[in-house]
Parts: C-alpha cells; structure tokens; sequence
C-alpha cells in the first residue's frame, strides 16, 4: 500500500513539475470535468438534468456520465462590448447604442455573487473598466459613454484576440467564470484563432456566451468597408459559444419601437432574462471516457431521445475540446 501510494505522489510531482494537466496519469486522463449549459427554446436554462438524462460518445464509445451538479461557484464575467466599425454609423444606423444597452442591463439586473469587467474593443483593446469599479462604477462609466456623441466607434475587429485578454484577467478561472461577447461576430483582425479560445478555456471550464447584434446577411444594413475585409462571422461565434459549455442569444436589432430579435415572436426583455439566468446557471459534469486522449480531439454528448422530446428545439452547450493525455517520465 505505501508502495502504491509513494509511486502516486511521485507520479503527481512529476506532474506538477512538467506542468502537466491534472490528467497527466492514466487514472486522471479518463475522468474529466466538464461545463454544460442547457437551455430551451426561448434561452430559459433546463434546472433539473441527471446523469441519466445525457449521452455521451467519444470515438465511437459510450461515454460514461458520472455526476452533473448545477454550478454553485462565485460568478466573474468579463462582458467585452464590440465597437468596431462594423456596428458604428457605417452606411446606415448605428449598432453600438444597442450594445452598450445590452451591457449594461446585464450589469444592471442585480445578479449576486457576481463582479464584472467591461471590455470595450475594436482591433484592440480601447478601454478596461475592471473589478475594483464595481457594479455601480461600471454602470456609471458605460451611462457616460453612451452620452458621448464623439465616441470612436471605427476599426476592425479582434474578437478572439480580446476574448483572451478577458480570460488572462480571471486569475485561477473556473467554471463559475465566463466571458459574455456583444457583438455582430465578424472577426477579421485578431493573431489568435477561435480554436485558441476553445482550447484556452477547456482545462478551466470556464464558458463563452454571446449576444448577436443584428449582422448583414439578414439584411439589417448594407456592408461597410471593415465588413467588406472580414473573414469570420456569426455562425463561427455561435460554434466557440456552445463548444466551451455556454450559448448564443439573438440575433437582436434595433427597431422603430425598439429592440426585437429576428426571427422570433419573443421579447428581447424575457429573452435576456432567462439568458442571464442560463449564465448563471451551468451544470459541472464529470465523466469517464471510454479510451485515453491521444490528441486534442472532440466529443458528443447529447440530451437522451425521451428528452429531447420533452425540450423540442433545445440548446446544449458544452465543453467539447478534450486536451491530450501525456505520458510521464518512466
């Protein structure tokens, strides 16, 4: 037994060491931690899965689903606020009064045991309203900003590159954590990849959730010249969202009356609260796969049939990349 054991510690150490992942040995490799965010139709968050109500393959083997626990974890989000050209004035209204509203109102909406970073980006970072503002110190300066008629609204935009400048900021991230995009999703800037952020956040559980302003190919407004440039768009943001265990909202555009989101006879107001509360409100499941992982590589999980009948046209978000095992040192 203390053979065991000394051979276990040293195999850890060893880990550590190497900075290896926390499934660096065999045993370790099989079971991991993942986030799941699950939501119906209309965004509001599905409370009450069990282990049995998933299923789960990897490479063409059962995945075992061990537990599944709603997140109960301290909540920090960075919101990171879009104001390239492509939602400025452009060749028609602009988009960014929409999305500093979006922002605040998540700010505003008296979540507890949440803190919050603003980050307000377009090729980079421009501006960083941090932890230490608070609610109440961010709310104020986002109020200032919409009453600035001159704010710069222009450039392209680095939507992952800045979605890693939010991750760098939550010290010991976990998967109470999330970074939540406003934006129109068209990435044509940024040296990191979307793949960047998905593997970035895998290990830390840690989600990404976005809300799409109305964007181009729906018509909402004619192209502008950064647009013309752009190389990524929504359908790639919706994959990074519900590829690290969160979810997309919208898409949502300003109206004669207001906002409303296309496509959907459905409040923008109702849909964003159960959004918030889907941000809130994620599942940590541990599971053990059925081989170890010789590269990074994906895998499935689904609701089982009986539940997606129950919850038709659902949404199931989770951490899909699965990091490689590595061999220690013999």
């Amino acid at each position: 037994m203390r053979k065991f054991v000394l051979t276990a510690c040293l195999a850890l150490s060893a880990a550590a060491i190497l900075g290896l992942p926390s499934w660096a040995t065999d045993d370790a490799c099989l079971r991991r931690t993942v986030s799941v965010t699950a939501a119906d139709r209309n965004w509001a968050p599905i409370l009450d899965l069990k282990a049995g109500d998933l299923q789960g393959e990897f490479r063409g083997k059962p995945v075992k689903i061990l537990s599944i626990v709603l997140e109960n974890r301290p909540h920090r989000i960075v919101i990171a606020l879009d104001a390239s050209g492509s939602l400025g004035p452009g060749t028609g209204p602009s988009d960014w009064p929409l999305v500093l509203q979006m922002g605040s109102d998540l700010v505003q909406s008296g979540l507890t045991q949440t803190r919050f970073v603003v980050l307000i980006f377009n090729e980079k970072v421009q501006e960083q309203i941090d932890f230490s503002h608070g609610s109440a110190g961010v709310i104020q300066r986002l109020q200032q900003i919409a009453a600035d008629s001159k704010y710069q609204v222009r450039g392209r935009t680095a939507l992952w590159d800045t979605a890693l400048v939010g991750f760098n900021l939550l010290r010991n991230p976990t998967s109470g954590d999330a970074l939540y995009l406003i934006t129109d999703g068209g990435e044509n800037a940024s040296k990191a990849s979307s793949s960047d952020v998905r593997r970035r956040l895998a290990a830390s559980g840690s989600r990404v959730f976005v809300a799409l302003v109305a964007f181009t190919e729906i018509g909402s407004r004619n192209r502008t010249p950064e647009e013309l440039k752009g190389h990524a768009g929504p359908a790639e943001a919706k994959e990074v969202a519900q590829a690290t265990g969160g979810a997309l909202f919208g898409p949502v555009s300003e109206g004669p009356t207001g906002p409303y989101i296309l496509f959907r006879n459905f409040p923008v107001s109702e849909g964003l609260s159960h959004f918030y509360k889907s941000i809130l409100s994620g599942y940590r499941m541990e599971i053990e796969l059925p081989v170890a992982v010789d590269k990074w590589r994906e895998w499935k999980l689904e609701l089982t049939k009986e539940k997606q009948k129950q919850f038709k046209d659902s949404e199931l978000g989770y951490a899909r990349d699965l990091e490689p095992c590595r061999e220690l040192p013999k």
